[in-house]
C-alpha cells in the first residue's frame, strides 16, 4: 500500500471538497431557481445549522460526510459488494456503472427513487444545465439510502442539506467521484486498513492547524482532540498486542489450541513461570470481550475479528454465523469522534462481509459507539433519587458521576461511572427524553462494563494542550499519571479489565523515566504484571521520523505480579520495517 499517495489524495480530496461545498453553500444562499423553491426546508434547516454551529463548520462537516460516503461506496466497489456499481466505470466506460445502466433505461428494483423525474432528466425532458449529473445525483442518494438498512451508521437516510451541497461536478474526469476511484486502487481496497489511513491522511491538514494554534498558546478544545490525536497504529504493533492479550488468554484457556500457528508476534510465557491466571466466568468463546476505548477507525478491532475468527473456527462453528457472533458477543470500541466511528463499524462490517458473502443480507451492526454529550436534564429525568452508591445515599443529583457525560465528547472513555447509577437509569419509553435516554444508558454501560481484553493506541496530549475541563479532570481523577492522557489510559485500562484480565497499550516512552511519574511506576510494578514490554524507541511509526517521539509497546495483566515479563529492546534498530523483523 503507496502511503505517501494516499496522503497526497486524501488532502487534496480534503481541499476540492471544502471548495466545491463552499461555492455551492454560497450559491443555494444567495439564488432563487425553480429548483431550489422545491427545496425550501432543507434551505431553512441549513440556515439554522450555520446559526447554531458556524458556516465553516457546517461545510468541514458535509465535505466529511461526503467524503466517507465516497470512500465506502468506492471500497464496495471494488470489492464486488454494490450491483451495479455506483462510483466506477465497467472496464471501457466512463460513466460509473449505476448511471450507464440508468442511462439504458435499467434502473435497479430496490432504489427508491422518483422514476419518472429520473427519466425525464435522462430524456432531456426536464430543464437543467446538466441533466445527466443530476439524475447521477439522485442515483447516488438512492444507493446511500438503499444502504442505509445495512450500515445506519455510515448511510445515514439523505433528506436535508447533505443532499442539497452534493458538489455540482461528479462526471468530469477532475471530478471528486474521478480522484476517489483514481486515489483508492482496487488493490489498496482489498485491505479494510486503507479506511484508517485515509481518515489519518484527511485530517492530516486540521492537526497541522491544531498544533500551530497551540504554539501560540490555544488549547486543544473537545472538537479539535481527534483530529489532534488521530495516529494510524502499524499493524504489526497491532498484531502483537492482540495477539498477547486475546491470543495468549485463549491458549491459556486451551493450551493444546493450533492458533498458536497464527501469531508469529506471539511471545511464550518464559520456562518455570506461572501462567497467567483465566479471567472468573469465560466458559467459551462466547465469553470472551474485547475492547479498545480509543479505537479510532477500528484497526486493532479489524485485526481482532481476524483472531477471533480463527478461534470459532477451531471451535468447530459454521461460516455462516461467526462474523455476527464475533459483532454480538466480542468486539466493542469507544471513541470521542463520530466519523472515525463510522469508519470503525464500516470496517468491521465489511470484514464480516468479506468473511461470509451473505452477511449483508441479515446484518449485525457493530458494537462501536461515538461517545455525545448528554444534558443534565435527561440525566435527572432518568435516575430516581435517593440511590445507595458504595454504602452511601445520594439524595443530591450534583453528586452523581453521571454528570461527566455533559462532557462525554471531551473526557471520552476516561470517565469512570459508579455501577449502581448505571444500574438505576432508566428509560421512558414514548417520553420526550426516550432518545437521549437511550443514548445515556448505551454509554454508560460501555464506559462500566469489564472487558477481558482491552487493547489502544490512546491519545498522546500532555498538560499543554488540554482544554481547562480536561486538564481539571485528569488531575483529580488521575493524579499518578495526568501528566499526559497516554499515561492516564494506563490506569484507566486496567479498570476496565476483570481480576486477570490483560491490557495491550503502545505509547511514549515518557512514562518509563521522567520523574513526573515516579508515582505511577511503583503504582504499575506492584499491582500489574509486565508479561511483556517492547522497547521501541524512535521511528516505530513510518510516517513520523526523528528522534522526539519515542514509543513503547506491552501488555499488562490485572493481577499482582508474580514473575518477571519478557522485555525486549528494539531501540537500536533505525526504522520501523527493521523493528518489525527483529
Amino acid at each position: 500500500m503507496n502511503t505517501n499517495a494516499l496522503k497526497s489524495f486524501a488532502a487534496n480530496a480534503r481541499i476540492k471538497l471544502i471548495d466545491q461545498i463552499s461555492r455551492k453553500l454560497d450559491f443555494v444562499l444567495t439564488h432563487d431557481t425553480a429548483e431550489l423553491r422545491g427545496k425550501q426546508a432543507e434551505i431553512d434547516q441549513l440556515k439554522s445549522k450555520i446559526k447554531h454551529t458556524s458556516r465553516e463548520q457546517v461545510i468541514e462537516t458535509v465535505a466529511y460526510t461526503w467524503f466517507n460516503r465516497f470512500m465506502a461506496l468506492r471500497f464496495m466497489d471494488a470489492n464486488g459488494y454494490t450491483l451495479p456499481k455506483v462510483v466506477t466505470p465497467l472496464p471501457g466506460m466512463t460513466n460509473p456503472e449505476i448511471l450507464q445502466n440508468a442511462l439504458a433505461g435499467h434502473i435497479e428494483t430496490d432504489l427508491h427513487i422518483d422514476r419518472q423525474r429520473l427519466y425525464d432528466l435522462l430524456d432531456g425532458h426536464t430543464a437543467s444545465t446538466d441533466p445527466h449529473t443530476e439524475a447521477y445525483k439522485m442515483l447516488i442518494v438512492s444507493a446511500c439510502n438503499f444502504w442505509y438498512t445495512s450500515m445506519p451508521f455510515m448511510f445515514e437516510r439523505i433528506s436535508d442539506y447533505t443532499e442539497l451541497l452534493l458538489p455540482d461536478d461528479l462526471l468530469s474526469e477532475y471530478s471528486i467521484v474521478a480522484d476517489i476511484r483514481n486515489g483508492m486502487t482496487e488493490e489498496d481496497c482489498q485491505q479494510e486498513e486503507i479506511l484508517g489511513w485515509l481518515y489519518q491522511f484527511y485530517i492530516s491538514d486540521k492537526k497541522d492547524q491544531v498544533f500551530k494554534a497551540l504554539s501560540k498558546n490555544v488549547k486543544i478544545t473537545a472538537e479539535n482532540i481527534p483530529a489532534a490525536t488521530q495516529l494510524f497504529t502499524p499493524r504489526w504493533i497491532v498484531r502483537y498486542m492482540v495477539e498477547n492479550t486475546l491470543g495468549k488468554l485463549w491458549l491459556t484457556f486451551k493450551p493444546n489450541s493450533k492458533l498458536r500457528e497464527h501469531m508469529p508476534y506471539y511471545i511464550e510465557t518464559p520456562e518455570g513461570n506461572v501462567p497467567s491466571p483465566l479471567p472468573e466466568g469465560i466458559k467459551g468463546i462466547t465469553d470472551i470481550t474485547f475492547l479498545d476505548p480509543c479505537q479510532g477507525s477500528g484497526h486493532v478491532l479489524v485485526y481482532a475479528f481476524d483472531l477471533f475468527a480463527k478461534i470459532y473456527e477451531e471451535e468447530g462453528y459454521n461460516t455462516n454465523e461467526i462474523p455476527a457472533l464475533i459483532l454480538q458477543n466480542n468486539l466493542f470500541g469507544i471513541d470521542i469522534d463520530p466519523r472515525a466511528a463510522q469508519l470503525a463499524a464500516f470496517a468491521l462490517t465489511m470484514k464480516a462481509r468479506n468473511y461470509y458473502s451473505r452477511f449483508l443480507r441479515k446484518p449485525i451492526q457493530p458494537h462501536v459507539i461515538a461517545l455525545e454529550n448528554v444534558s443534565l436534564e435527561t440525566i435527572e429525568q432518568s435516575i430516581n433519587l435517593p440511590i445507595v452508591v458504595e454504602g452511601k445515599k445520594i439524595e443530591n443529583y450534583s453528586e452523581l458521576s453521571l454528570n461527566l457525560l455533559t462532557q462525554a465528547n471531551n473526557l471520552g472513555s476516561l470517565i469512570q461511572l459508579k455501577q449502581e447509577e448505571v444500574n438505576a437509569i432508566q428509560v421512558q419509553t414514548g417520553s420526550m427524553w426516550q432518545e437521549q435516554q437511550n443514548v445515556l444508558k448505551q454509554q454508560a454501560e460501555f464506559l462500566s462494563t469489564k472487558y477481558h481484553c482491552v487493547v489502544t493506541n490512546p491519545p498522546y496530549m500532555g498538560g499543554k494542550g488540554m482544554n481547562a475541563e480536561l486538564k481539571i479532570f485528569v488531575e483529580k481523577n488521575f493524579k499518578k499519571s495526568k501528566r499526559d492522557l497516554m499515561a492516564c489510559f494506563m490506569e484507566r485500562c486496567l479498570k476496565y479489565n476483570p481480576n486477570y484480565g490483560k491490557t495491550g497499550m503502545i505509547n511514549q516512552h515518557s512514562w518509563m523515566f521522567l520523574s513526573s511519574y515516579e508515582e505511577l511506576r511503583p503504582f504499575l510494578i506492584e499491582n500489574a504484571q509486565f508479561e511483556s514490554l517492547l522497547h521501541l524507541g524512535a521511528r516505530a511509526f513510518p510516517e513520523i521520523g526523528g528522534e522526539v517521539v519515542q514509543n513503547t509497546a506491552f501488555v499488562l495483566g490485572n493481577y499482582q505480579p508474580v514473575d518477571k515479563g519478557v522485555f525486549i529492546r528494539l531501540t537500536d534498530f533505525g526504522n520501523a520495517q527493521l523493528k518489525d523483523d527483529k
